[in-house]
């Protein structure tokens, strides 16, 4: 499992984004439960729109934004601390290689971290009962990301900062 390269402020799409930005017809408010059953409160005036990665509806995506926020910004995880968007990314442990564990994973991560020589500190973290990690990048621009290895499925929960929104909503996320 590699962490996805930071997109670049200035950059129009991120590599490998969907062709179509989600739609805001598509969007809902409160409560959000995902395709594999999970739960995520959204913030107080935030929405939530959900799209697949993948053909076989394997790889769910969930953005949490506020409300009046333009959809094709989802695409630029530059922007995501200055409009406040959350993403959220559900796909499951099984994987051709074999099943996705904690500690692989943390050893994927840094090691793409520091092939790309991103600068950032990584802390452990329990989202209820679920281990994970949080990677703070400072460079080469702030993003967040919360690694959690779930029962069945592992969640990233990417955002622009660490902070009470990011980490309320991370811990609002239940099984």
């Amino acid at each position: 499992m590699t962490v996805p390269a930071p997109t670049d402020p200035a950059a129009s799409a991120a590599p490998g984004a969907p062709d179509q930005p989600p739609s805001a017809a598509a969007s809902q408010r409160g409560p959000f439960i995902g395709h594999y059953g999970y739960m995520v409160q959204a913030p107080q005036g935030y929405a939530t729109q959900r799209q697949f990665k993948d053909l076989g509806n394997r790889t769910e995506v969930v953005y949490l934004f506020l409300e009046k926020t333009d959809p094709t910004n989802f695409m630029n995880e530059g922007l995501y601390g200055q409009l406040g968007i959350l993403r959220l990314e559900v796909s499951p442990l099984r994987i051709p290689q074999g099943t996705i564990g904690l500690e692989s994973l943390r050893g994927g991560i840094t090691m793409t971290l520091n092939s790309r020589g991103d600068t950032y500190e990584l802390t452990e973290t329990k989202v209820g009962s679920l281990p994970g990690f949080v990677v703070k990048i400072t460079a080469p621009f702030p993003l967040v990301q919360a690694f959690v290895v779930g029962t069945k499925v592992l969640y990233v929960f990417t955002g622009g900062v660490d902070d009470p929104t990011f980490r309320n909503t991370l811990l609002s996320l239940t099984e």
